[in-house]
């Protein structure tokens, strides 16, 4: 009677211990899918913030390209912009720098090398409808662009790189090259 009490209990209390250990392991379970949840959520929110930051710096690098366009071709059909447009993607491809960087280069792009002048284009010029346009270049030059152009220079001047090079695109104002180095 006493080995069959003992029994008993022993199997009572190997019952609750096996229940203690179900219900840690789930209590485990729900608690692991907790934190995973709630992990997740941080990281979804943390990429979706992520993402708008580099919304906003792709927003901001393209202002200036933007500037850039409208600076250098306001004055020129919708041609000229987008060949002045590709020269900007095609220099950022071949460097493998950002279109903003390929724009505020020294000595690249004249509209700039005046921050003042610079400016005051800006404050006096780039209105939405300025902006429209280089935008529309920006995009047809992205789609189907010059892709070989990498330099251009207004065809009132020689600049000493464009020496024994002839354009192969002259649209408006400006001549365009693909063969400097």
């Amino acid at each position: 009677m006493v080995i069959n009490r003992l029994k008993n209990h022993e199997h009572k209390t190997f019952k609750r211990r096996i229940s203690n250990e179900t219900d840690s392991k789930e209590d485990w379970a729900r608690n692991w899918i907790k934190l995973t949840k709630q992990v997740l959520t941080v990281g979804i929110l943390f990429s979706l913030l992520f993402m708008r930051g580099c919304e906003q710096v792709a927003r901001a690098e393209s202002e200036i390209v933007l500037q850039t366009i409208a600076m250098e071709s306001a004055n020129q059909q919708a041609a000229g912009q987008v060949a002045v447009a590709s020269v900007i993607i095609n220099r950022a491809r071949v460097s493998n720098r950002s279109m903003e960087a390929i724009c505020r280069a020294p000595r690249q792009f004249s509209c700039w090398n005046d921050p003042k002048w610079a400016s005051r284009w800006i404050s006096r010029h780039f209105d939405s409808q300025t902006r429209l346009r280089a935008l529309t270049a920006l995009e047809r030059a992205r789609n189907a662009g010059n892709r070989h152009v990498t330099h251009y220079h207004t065809r009132d001047i020689t600049p000493y790189w464009a020496k024994g090079h002839s354009p192969v695109i002259v649209e408006g104002n400006h001549a365009f090259y693909s063969d400097i180095h």
